[in-house]
């Protein structure tokens, strides 16, 4: 199908138990009288597939930087919900995490009505930045890099020369908690951001 993007591609699926924004959705098979049924093929984004053992599916449905992923339990009468349209069933009791399920949900509703992922319902997190120094400090630190080194790539060189040196620690601290947050997230730290 043409709307299916370039099998060559790394991509990660997650499931839908670590991972609340994950939208779970059963398919069944469309019929006359049900209201208009899910066609991935009319859909002009790219769609990725993730076929599971199990016979659940992850799709990954992509427009620029935003993604949604979806996954799919289709039921015994369903015909396949990638090649087929279906009807899918949105299970919203009981959630566990309600507020990532129901933006998941917010976002598939989008992409129905207007085949787009809209900037608005993809806020900008704000620790990134913070989680953004700590890889770069847990790369420096895996490479071989001081404390000292670490500053400077982080923080720049003119910065880490007056501060390393200076009145305070507060360089000295900055990274040391830089450097135990990224070993935190590396020893599955990382899901806590995925919820």
């Amino acid at each position: 199908m043409s709307c299916f993007a370039d099998e060559t591609m790394d991509l990660v699926f997650w499931s839908s138990e670590m991972v609340p924004s994950v939208l779970t959705v059963e398919a069944r098979a469309g019929d006359a009288t049900a209201a208009e049924p899910f066609d991935l093929g009319r859909l002009p984004l790219p769609v990725m597939l993730l076929r599971q053992p199990n016979s659940a599916r992850q799709l990954l449905i992509q427009d620029g930087a935003r993604s949604l992923q979806i996954e799919v339990v289709a039921d015994g009468a369903a015909r396949h919900p990638v090649r087929h349209p279906v009807r899918l069933l949105v299970p919203l009791w009981p959630a566990p995490e309600d507020e990532p399920r129901l933006l998941a949900l917010r976002r598939f509703l989008h992409i129905r009505s207007a085949q787009m992922l809209p900037d608005r319902l993809y806020t900008p997190e704000r620790r990134a930045g913070r989680w953004l120094n700590m890889l770069r400090a847990f790369d420096a630190r895996r490479a071989g890099a001081s404390q000292r080194q670490i500053a400077a790539a982080i923080f720049g060189a003119d910065r880490a020369a007056q501060d390393w040196a200076g009145q305070s620690d507060y360089l000295r601290l900055r990274v040391q908690r830089l450097v135990r947050g990224a070993d935190h997230m590396a020893a599955r730290g990382y899901r806590d951001l995925l919820r």
